[in-house]
C-alpha cells in the first residue's frame, strides 16, 4: 500500500507539473547534424570557460534564423554528456516560435523541472512538497519558479540549455 500512494504522489506531481516531451526534439536535432560539424565550438575559449565556471554563468550564441543555433545546442548537450560527471544534471527546451504552447516561459518551466525531478533523487519529494501544498490543479508560474530555485540549490552543478529564448514568449 505505500508503494501505491508513492506512485500516485508521483503521478499528481507529475500532473501537477504538466510538462512537454523535450526528448524527441533533442532527438530530431541530432538526426539533423551532420557527422563532424559542430566541433568548431571546443575550440572557442568562451564555451571553454562556461563549461569550466565555478560559477553561474551564461553562454549565450547567436545567429541569424536558420544557420543551426538548435542544432548547435543539440551538440552542447551532447557534449556536456560526454565530458562531465554523471551527476552533472543537464536540462534543456527548444523553443518554437510557431507554436505558442511550446513558446510560453512556463511551458519551458514546467519541462526543465521535470528533467531536474527525474535527474535528482532529492527533487522528487520537493516537487511532491510543492504539489501537496498547491490550491491548484496545475503549478503556476510563481509556485514553478520557487521549486525551480529550491532544486538548483539542492543539485551540486545544473546545466541549463535553452535554445530559441528569443522567441519565448
Amino acid at each position: 500500500e505505500e508503494i501505491d500512494k508513492s506512485s500516485k504522489t508521483r503521478r499528481e506531481a507529475a500532473l501537477w507539473l504538466a510538462p512537454s516531451n523535450t526528448s524527441t526534439d533533442l532527438d530530431n536535432l541530432r538526426e539533423q547534424r551532420d557527422s563532424g560539424s559542430c566541433y568548431w565550438l571546443l575550440e572557442k575559449s568562451k564555451y571553454q570557460q562556461w563549461l569550466k565556471s565555478a560559477r553561474s554563468s551564461v553562454l549565450w550564441i547567436y545567429g541569424i534564423p536558420g544557420s543551426g543555433k538548435s542544432v548547435l545546442a543539440s551538440f552542447v548537450i551532447d557534449d556536456i554528456y560526454r565530458r562531465l560527471p554523471s551527476s552533472v544534471a543537464v536540462v534543456y527546451y527548444f523553443c518554437n516560435g510557431r507554436s505558442t504552447s511550446k513558446s510560453a516561459s512556463i511551458t519551458i518551466l514546467r519541462s526543465v523541472l521535470h528533467q531536474l525531478q527525474v535527474l535528482l533523487p532529492s527533487a522528487s519529494g520537493i516537487v511532491e512538497e510543492a504539489c501537496r501544498e498547491s490550491p491548484y490543479s496545475v503549478a503556476q508560474f510563481d509556485e514553478l519558479w520557487e521549486v525551480f530555485r529550491k532544486l538548483v540549490r539542492a543539485a551540486s552543478v545544473v546545466y541549463c540549455v535553452v535554445d530559441g529564448l528569443d522567441e519565448c514568449s
